[in-house]
């Protein structure tokens, strides 16, 4: 746009220089310093929506802990669990792994897988840092170790009911009886019944409260109280 000028020289108006206008087939420029590598640590690391899961995982575990600590080395009640039910495949399955390895390990197997499968979940999750996760298996390994204690208890008495639905003293394949006779342990099968009894339940209290310890922690809380603290 032309300037306009009086008749002594003077400028009364300039233009401004029209922007620059950008054609569609120009793509935007970039500056390297703009570009943001993203990291999973940018995520924010609260997961509120998942809390209330876990605590009602936690409370189930803890409702089925109260009911095995109070029925010590109770066969009956322990075989009626839903959670024997989950056990013992594992601990069939033992007798299966272990055949090749003899009688005395065909025998322990079941309850020695029992044991394992827990545990080894239990690793694995802890490597993924799965903590929470860690700690249920760890509770499951307890409560494996207290699903034994009956059967332990009656190496001697076989009076226990099987899974052919016979007791062991009408039929062979008490796995304990085989192993504490094997080991001349056998007087101590309800000592040892027991103390795997009260050790498994010791294991799934303190899985609990590691659980507990670690949602607590990771529940979001609001801060509006300190807000309204006066200042010192």
């Amino acid at each position: 746009m032309a300037n306009l000028r009086d008749r002594g020289g003077v400028c009364l108006y300039r233009s401004r220089p029209d922007p620059p206008t950008l054609r569609p087939s120009d793509p935007p420029t970039v500056r390297p310093s703009d570009l943001q590598t993203f990291r999973p640590s940018d995520l924010p690391t609260d997961t509120p929506d998942v809390n209330p899961l876990r605590w009602c995982l936690l409370a189930l575990l803890s409702w089925w802990s109260i009911g095995f600590v109070t029925h010590p080395v109770d066969g009956n009640y322990i075989a009626g669990s839903f959670l024997h039910l989950v056990n013992l495949p594992f601990h069939e399955a033992g007798h299966i792994l272990f055949s090749p390895f003899g009688t005395f390990l065909t025998a322990a197997g079941g309850s020695l897988l029992q044991l394992i499968i827990p545990i080894v979940c239990a690793v694995s999750l802890l490597r993924r840092d799965d903590h929470y996760g860690a700690a249920v298996c760890v509770w499951w390994a307890g409560q494996s170790l207290v699903d034994l204690a009956p059967y332990i208890a009656d190496a001697r008495a076989l009076q226990l009911v099987l899974l052919g639905g016979r007791t062991g003293a009408e039929i062979e394949g008490h796995d304990w009886e085989a192993i504490l006779m094997s080991l001349g342990w056998m007087r101590y099968d309800r000592t040892l019944g027991a103390a795997a009894h009260w050790i498994g339940c010791l294991t799934m209290v303190s899985a609990i409260v590691a659980a507990g310890a670690m949602v607590w922690a990771a529940t979001p809380r609001s801060d509006t109280g300190s807000a309204l603290r006066p200042e010192v």
